[in-house]
C-alpha cells in the first residue's frame, strides 16, 4: 500500500491502522520498507467505497 492509497482512504473516512516498517516510515524512521497489506473487500464482506482505485 502506498502512501496515496492510505491518504485516498482517509479522505474517504475508511478506518484503517498502519504498524511495522510502514508506521515507522510514516513517522519519518530512516527505513525503507514496502511490506504492507491490507484486507480486500471480500475480507471485510463489504464493497470497495468509490475513493478506492484498483
Amino acid at each position: 500500500m502506498q502512501l496515496v492509497e492510505l491518504a485516498a482512504g482517509a479522505a474517504h473516512e475508511v478506518e484503517f491502522v498502519v504498524v511495522g516498517g510502514v508506521a515507522a516510515v510514516i513517522n519519518g524512521a530512516p527505513v525503507t520498507t514496502f511490506d504492507s497489506r491490507h484486507p480486500s473487500p471480500q475480507d471485510s464482506g463489504e464493497r470497495p467505497s468509490s475513493g478506492r482505485r484498483s
